[in-house]
């Protein structure tokens, strides 16, 4: 906890951290709720005066460590911090400051090899229906060349216009997929950018949802261990 404080008091934040631990058969999940840069506003005091009020907004963190994987899952909004909770839970509980390191575990070269198969929800009990809702094209011989589809169903159009697209050699930087499980009308939205980015509610249907990526291909089990990033709300 005082590597924490020392280490968020050192980035203009204030001291106070708070570390809540849950744990599971499957998985131990940490929530680390600490401050934001401090905020100054001007506010209202009386019907003919003002003051300015310093206010430090909280921010939750989270870490969840795979017992079965051995995989590390981190979920903040700055690589430094992602970067300080893989080598502080690697230094507390393995022993070594890198005994997680990020490896690429998300693929989205399925929408480009096999868009149909890719979005197919056969084989999975789970699933209805999945629909492409954005996807984030960029040329490989120019970053700055890219292109975005946004639609509440890109399927058909994907599979129209995406080979005249191609004729330009292109990666996947971002896709969007609604997930329909079965007996829901609304769908899980579902975020993935190469390499490691994953960005879903884990609260609803998460092994639905991993089920899906891990059987199209879109999620990956690395070989070595890993620190990967996933929004967990």
């Amino acid at each position: 906890m005082e590597q924490l404080r020392r280490w968020f008091a050192s980035r203009n934040r204030s001291e106070y951290v708070d570390v809540r631990v849950s744990e599971t058969s499957d998985e131990v999940c940490f929530v680390i709720i600490h401050g934001q840069p401090p905020r100054s506003l001007s506010v209202i005091t009386s019907a003919f005066s003002r003051d300015r009020m310093s206010l430090v907004p909280d921010k939750q963190d989270t870490v969840v460590f795979d017992k079965q994987s051995g995989r590390l899952s981190v979920n903040a909004q700055y690589a430094a911090e992602h970067d300080f909770y893989r080598q502080a839970i690697g230094k507390v509980f393995f022993g070594k400051d890198h005994h997680f390191e990020p490896h690429a575990v998300i693929d989205c070269s399925v929408l480009l090899d096999d868009p149909v198969a890719a979005l197919s929800a056969e084989g999975l009990p789970g699933i209805r229906l999945v629909v492409l809702r954005e996807v984030v094209l960029e040329a490989v011989d120019s970053p700055r060349d890219k292109l975005t589809w946004q639609a509440n169903d890109l399927g058909d159009v994907f599979l129209a216009d995406g080979p005249d697209l191609l004729k330009r050699d292109r990666k996947v930087r971002k896709a969007k997929l609604a997930i329909f499980p079965v007996h829901e009308q609304r769908p899980k939205l579902v975020e993935i950018a190469p390499p490691n980015k994953l960005t879903y509610d884990r609260r609803t249907y998460d092994a639905v949802v991993r089920e899906f990526l891990f059987a199209r291909g879109f999620l990956r089990h690395p070989q070595t261990r890993i620190a990967y990033q996933q929004a967990l709300v």
